[in-house]
């Protein structure tokens, strides 16, 4: 846990920043230093907090009025636990003359060379943080209007303007219980099939048949207990488990089969839709993608890795899958699969869905996959399922089954990938 944090606020507007009476408010650790104030227009001017206690946590915030555009601004950290974040918040005052505007906010090291993820900013032992405080022509309603999922109002009328990272790796410190629990289930089953065996040995065929391998070195491939060889057969082109696998394995988690379907997901209440390339899915939640040729879902799976560029993969666990092994004799599969990606503008052929429909001059997620044809078998990102807005049996809890061992057996098999 990080024992310093460096706070530096950046008056990029024509006004004035003066402290609100009281100076920083402070839940865990104290401010080292004051609230600088005023900070005098587009300058630059810095305190520091540091922890204090064996927990060595920070959290609080530092409220700014930006004189002669009635405004408030919240400068708000957090580095607990359970995560680390900056945000900024802002509050209309009467007169309002202008917004604040959204900004991208993050930690850097001490010496403000190399920005960290949430993940690489819980273990780092000193930081920084950039606020720079800029404005925006006033609009018209809220105060602000960032992806509705992300907003949320204070009680004393502050509202953030920030998008949080995603959780991108599966040994995050900021895992929630729901999110391994999903792992933890994911870890039981997978790699698992419809016909898992091999064809009987022509040479030696009283000996049983040999289970087939799923690919990138998952190990064998276990029974696939929620398909059928007739669920395949009724239903057109074949059918596809990917559904049969998420609504399977999302019962288990919540006793609830309905909500994750290419019907229902987009109805479900821990809907998100894609709005924009910082705000991705976590590990954990289950992704959708689109065919806007066909006009449809054509997949669903959950999220068990999330690139931080176009050159890292996704990872995902997925049904639907082929068997590879030509031994066999086909069939579904699910097994975890990397997938190469690329943020494009969309090529919407055809009038989408309402809750398809891509964000106006906005780059869309397009993900493919290493073992059907990269990017030609690609489809457009639409949105996801957020796990930790579902409600799930005992919160998430692990049980004997479905435990942290099984959880840790996912992470193997997403490390493979990884490196593979």
């Amino acid at each position: 846990m990080a024992g310093t944090l460096r706070i530096i606020i950046a008056n990029d507007t024509e006004y004035e920043l003066v402290a609100a009476s009281g100076g920083a408010r402070m839940v865990k650790g104290v401010c080292a230093t004051p609230p600088p104030s005023p900070i005098p227009p587009w300058q630059t001017k810095e305190l520091q907090v540091e922890a204090q206690g064996d927990g060595a946590e920070m959290e609080g915030s530092v409220t700014y009025e930006v004189k002669g555009a009635n405004l408030d601004v919240r400068l708000c950290f957090r580095h607990t636990a359970v995560g680390a974040e900056c945000w900024m918040e802002g509050k209309r005052l009467d007169g309002a003359k202008r917004d604040l505007e959204i900004v991208d906010l993050f930690f850097a090291d001490a010496g403000e060379n190399k920005r960290l993820s949430c993940d690489d900013a819980m273990r780092a032992s000193s930081l920084s943080a950039w606020y720079h405080v800029s404005l925006q022509p006033l609009a018209e309603g809220a105060y602000v209007t960032p992806p509705p999922r992300f907003v949320h109002a204070t009680p004393d009328g502050f509202s953030t303007v920030n998008v949080p990272e995603p959780i991108r790796t599966w040994d995050s410190p900021r895992m929630t219980q729901k999110r391994r629990k999903v792992l933890a289930l994911i870890g039981y089953y997978f790699p698992m099939a419809l016909r898992p065996l091999a064809a009987k040995d022509k040479d030696h065929p009283d000996e049983p048949r040999k289970r087939l391998e799923a690919p990138h070195g998952q190990g064998l491939y276990k029974d696939m207990p929620m398909w059928s060889e007739a669920a395949e057969a009724n239903i057109p082109n074949k059918g596809t488990s990917c559904t049969g696998v998420a609504a399977a394995l999302m019962l288990l988690a919540t006793g609830r089969q309905v909500g994750w379907g290419f019907d229902d997901a987009p109805l479900n209440p821990a809907w998100v839709k894609y709005s924009e390339p910082q705000r991705l899915p976590s590990v954990g939640d289950l992704y959708y993608i689109y065919d806007d040729n066909a006009v449809h879902i054509r997949h669903v799976g959950f999220v068990a890795e999330v690139p931080a560029s176009e050159s890292e993969y996704w990872i995902t666990a997925d049904g639907g899958q082929k068997v590879l092994n030509k031994a066999g004799a086909g069939g579904q599969a699910a097994h975890f699969s990397k997938n190469p990606w690329k943020l494009m503008q969309p090529d919407v052929k055809k009038e989408a869905h309402a809750f398809a429909k891509p964000p106006p001059d906005i780059l869309v997620p397009r993900i493919g996959s290493t073992d059907y044809g990269g990017m030609v078998d690609s489809g457009r990102l639409i949105g996801w399922v957020d796990v930790d807005e579902v409600d799930m049996i005992n919160n998430g809890a692990f049980d004997a089954h479905y435990n942290e061992q099984r959880y840790h057996d996912a992470g193997a098999m997403i490390g493979i990938l990884r490196g593979s």
